[in-house]
């Protein structure tokens, strides 16, 4: 997390608008015509996990879209099904994967080997939230 304090990496996850389905989605805000997507589809649970920038470190776009590529084939390896995402900034962006029907301590997990700072996490009707890693 070089150079950034925990409650400036929070504001900026605030912030972020995280993209899936064609839809936006904001953490702590409900969004009724994702979940009836999410309904159609059979997913319980879910999480928007990227593998991008590590411990909240920028990399450049090439390292990012190898550890894109890297998450892909782990989700792939451990059976969930994705779905392209994205979170969004006011000047920055990062490819993430939606992820199915995966529990808090398995999305937890893939985040972790990620070296990721937080993820964000949803029960389907529930408001999507932030679950920080402890990277």
């Amino acid at each position: 997390m070089k150079g950034w304090s925990l409650e400036t990496l929070h504001d900026i996850y605030m912030n972020t608008e995280f993209v899936a389905y064609d839809h936006i989605l904001k953490i702590g805000e409900s969004n009724p015509e994702f979940d009836k997507i999410l309904v159609e589809r059979g997913v319980r649970s879910w999480a928007i996990i990227t593998w991008s920038n590590p411990k909240a470190e920028k990399k450049d776009e090439i390292f990012n879209e190898m550890m894109h590529r890297h998450l892909s084939r782990e989700l792939a390896e451990r059976q969930f099904y994705c779905h392209p995402a994205e979170g969004r900034g006011k000047d920055w962006s990062e490819d993430s994967f939606l992820v199915s029907n995966i529990s808090k301590g398995e999305a937890l997990y893939v985040a972790r080997v990620g070296q990721q700072v937080a993820f964000v996490y949803g029960v389907t009707g529930e408001a999507p939230e932030l679950i920080y890693v402890g990277v």
